[in-house]
């Protein structure tokens, strides 16, 4: 059987195409499994202690 050179190099794009998309698709199915497993810790809140006095803040600029 003969192949063509041009269709032989078509042919590993394809498959290296077919790899990668199946890579990322599996990386974004796996990342989105662990966000939706992962215990959701809305609770803690960052305290920021006063040098001098050792009394406890809350950060009011905490991202959430």
């Amino acid at each position: 059987m003969y192949l063509d050179p041009s269709f032989a190099g078509m042919l590993v794009a394809v498959i290296i195409s077919i790899a990668t998309v199946g890579g990322v698709i599996w990386y974004s199915a796996k990342r989105k499994a662990r966000q939706l497993l992962k215990k959701d810790d809305t609770t803690t809140s960052t305290r920021i202690h006063d040098g001098e006095n050792n009394e406890e803040m809350v950060d009011t600029l905490e991202d959430e």
